[in-house]
């Protein structure tokens, strides 16, 4: 007999065990880290639960949503079962129905997101299966985003709008189809309109004034890179899964983007990614540099659209 429950303090070391028995290679190095699970656990913006034998202390699957105040979004961070006990509907029968009760749903919406949103592994068929009942969209694929037992799998971004407003975006010619397919697979064409051009312009070598580096987490590192004209960039980045993410561009530039492109390529990041509003210039921009598009995603960044750009090394 199995039961459900928040997680607590009582739980952590239960927890990272099942962690490191369950994905000893796990990319976010920092839910190893006792005090920083701490954090968590005691952590208002967390919903985290747990699942275990009843009389048994051991975990055996846990499922985290995370209200990322920043960005204003909820955020599925974890969904998954000890491997032994895979197979026997447990993400289906007991987290799903877990997930959708009211009380847990009220407690989402209390945050007032604009979405909540996810990242699934592509080969991971049972969690692919279990957002999509709970009625998440497909808004893209991240090929080679994360590293599993040595190998870079692919991630694919799901999400649920809860923002509903209509608005127009502007989409470069060459990804245009893409974006479009997107918003049509997911019925968004009320909610979404293109206005789709294309834009070029001359970009000039911005060189930065200052560069701070602070290790916040195991294996991770976040960067504040101020340039001359003014314009900040800050990014995220994952030294065991050698990421680039969460790039923020404090006032959007084509020098910023071209100087963020330079710079990072001196980490040797197996994958970068670069979250850019619907803004003509930029998309160009990034096009040009040999970014791919991977995904759309509606009102993610403080209700704001994003468009993401990816490059990624075919290992």
């Amino acid at each position: 007999m199995l039961k459900f429950e928040r997680i607590s303090t009582d739980d952590i070391p239960h927890f990272i065990s099942f962690l490191k028995d369950t994905e000893p290679d796990y990319p976010y190095r920092w839910f190893f880290d006792p005090q920083w699970v701490m954090e968590r656990v005691n952590d208002e913006n967390y919903i985290w639960g747990i699942a275990r034998k009843r009389n048994d202390p051991s975990i055996i699957g846990t499922v985290l949503c995370h209200n990322d105040v920043e960005k204003k979004i909820a955020v599925l961070k974890l969904l998954f079962v000890h491997p032994s006990h895979r197979n026997k509907g447990i993400l289906n029968g007991l987290f799903l129905d877990r997930i959708n009760e009211r009380r847990v749903i009220d407690e989402i919406m209390s945050w007032n997101p604009s979405l909540l949103f996810a990242e699934v592994l592509a080969n991971n068929d049972t969690a692919l299966k279990i957002v999509r009942k709970m009625g998440m969209m497909v808004l893209g694929r991240y090929p080679c985003k994360t590293v599993r037992t040595n190998t870079r799998l692919d991630l694919i971004p799901h999400a649920i709008l809860f923002d509903k407003r209509h608005k127009t975006i502007d989409v470069d010619e060459r990804i245009a189809a893409q974006v479009k397919a997107i918003i049509e697979t997911n019925d968004l064409k009320k909610l979404r309109s293109l206005k789709i051009g294309r834009q070029k312009g001359t970009m000039i070598e911005t060189c930065p004034t200052r560069i701070k580096k602070d290790n916040d987490k195991a294996m991770h590192r976040t960067y504040l890179i101020e340039l001359l004209d003014g314009s900040t960039i800050t990014f995220e980045f994952n030294e065991f899964s050698r990421t680039v993410t969460n790039v923020m561009l404090g006032d959007a530039t084509p020098e910023a983007v071209m100087f963020f492109d330079s710079y990072v390529s001196e980490l040797s990041p197996s994958y970068v990614e670069i979250m850019i509003p619907p803004m003509l210039e930029l998309q160009h921009v990034a096009i040009d540099l040999g970014y791919a598009f991977t995904s759309y995603l509606p009102s993610y960044w403080n209700g704001e659209d994003v468009l993401t750009f990816s490059k990624w090394k075919k290992e």
